[in-house]
């Protein structure tokens, strides 16, 4: 049969030993808590110090750079006189290497912004199609300095997306500068636009390179900071890092396949966007013919569109459908271009719907003051499909986005 202990007093030896060695313990723990703590303070001051530091640095470093673009643009420009092509082509080499600088402090900015959780994207419903044909198409030259061919194809069923245009030029730039980085002389950069799976959701970009491909080891870290590819020299590390965390702020998820499927190199990008509903875009004019043209365009481009023959039937369908633009005729019957846009802005449920205008004739002092202080740009008739597009896009965001 079992006996239990009978308990220490508090006056028994050892339990004097047991309350001093826990006394002891409780004061070492307090030390190392202490320490701890003043240690995680220094971390947390050496990381905002470091933060300080790369944020004023990179702005003291994008000042002289954007001086510097602004100077060699001029200068090939011939504001400060004709330029021999000798001279030109130093000039082009140094815009280049601007640039190339510049994009490396930017990303660096962003990766500061995307460790605190500061890395945003403004959204607007837009068809992609236009800027990403654009963004290759301003990587032409460099790819046909180095021999390489630029092949591009799109799907014209691939659709919208809820994006920040100038993001998403700044991922489509990085994966082709990369993809054409990599590859070989006489080699080929595919880029092609789809429908994704399923089909009405999704819209994939592909980026596919005939370089020697990345390791299945390196495949692992690719999007980490700083990271290179099998050690390649060049870069800073940055562009796929970038390029991943806007892609995934968007809500899509990009993708790196190497080798390329049937193939022993390569390397294939993928980025899959989900899609949108197309901005539908109120044309308001008296004459059928360009409401027609204007509205076959702007649906081949991948928008909605509605009509309006006069100001008093476009008033009335802004406020029932809600359009995301309005192109306005300045010259209407019964409620002239200027009534109607002036009835747009003082209404508190339309007065942030973007404004395009358009006109066939001269327009005078006083509507460009009305167009002007509501930022409004103009089309004259008759307009080339571009520009309407340019125009479009103005209005939508706010300026053209296509920028290298």
């Amino acid at each position: 049969m079992e006996t239990s202990r009978p308990a220490l007093s508090a006056t028994h030896p050892q339990a004097r030993q047991l309350k001093v060695e826990l006394e002891r313990a409780n004061i070492l723990l307090g030390e190392e808590r202490q320490a701890l703590e003043e240690a995680l303070q220094k971390l947390r001051r050496h990381d905002r110090s470091q933060a300080e530091f790369i944020i004023n640095v990179s702005h003291e470093l994008k000042t002289p750079l954007t001086a510097m673009l602004h100077t060699c643009r001029n200068l090939l420009k011939g504001i400060a006189g004709p330029v021999t092509p000798g001279v030109e082509e130093y000039l082009a080499v140094f815009d280049r290497e601007c640039q190339r600088m510049l994009k490396t402090v930017n990303d660096i900015l962003d990766l500061r912004k995307r460790e605190i959780g500061g890395l945003t994207v403004n959204r607007i419903r837009i068809p992609v199609r236009r800027f990403i044909r654009r963004a290759v198409d301003a990587f032409q030259a460099a790819a046909t300095a180095r021999r390489i061919r630029l092949t591009w194809l799109e799907d014209s069923a691939a659709g919208c997306v809820q994006c920040d245009p100038e993001e998403i030029m700044r991922i489509v730039n990085n994966i082709v500068d990369n993809a054409i980085k990599f590859s070989p002389e006489g080699s080929t950069v595919s880029l092609w636009l789809t429908p994704g799976e399923p089909a009405d959701q999704q819209i994939v970009l592909s980026v596919e390179d005939e370089g020697p491909g990345i390791s299945e080891e390196a495949l692992k870290r690719v999007t980490d900071p700083y990271f290179k590819a099998d050690e390649h020299p060049t870069g800073a590390g940055l562009g796929l890092t970038i390029a991943r965390e806007l892609v995934e702020l968007h809500h899509g998820r990009l993708t790196l396949v190497s080798p390329v499927p049937g193939r022993t190199s390569g390397t294939r990008v993928e980025i899959v966007f989900p899609t949108a509903p197309p901005p539908l875009v109120l044309i308001v004019d008296d004459e059928s013919l360009v409401r027609m043209t204007l509205s076959v365009q702007l649906e081949d481009g991948g928008y909605r569109t509605a009509r309006a023959e006069n100001g008093v039937e476009a008033l009335k369908i802004a406020r029932e459908q809600k359009p995301d633009m309005m192109i306005v005729d300045l010259i209407l019957q019964e409620m002239n271009g200027c009534d109607l846009i002036m009835e747009i802005k003082s209404d508190p449920e339309l007065r942030t719907t973007p404004i395009m205008s358009i006109t066939g004739g001269n327009i005078d002092a006083a509507t460009r003051g009305i167009l002007k202080s509501f930022m409004i740009p103009t089309m004259y008739k008759p307009w080339e499909e571009a520009e309407l597009f340019d125009q479009v896009e103005t209005a939508l965001i706010g300026t053209t986005v296509f920028r290298r």
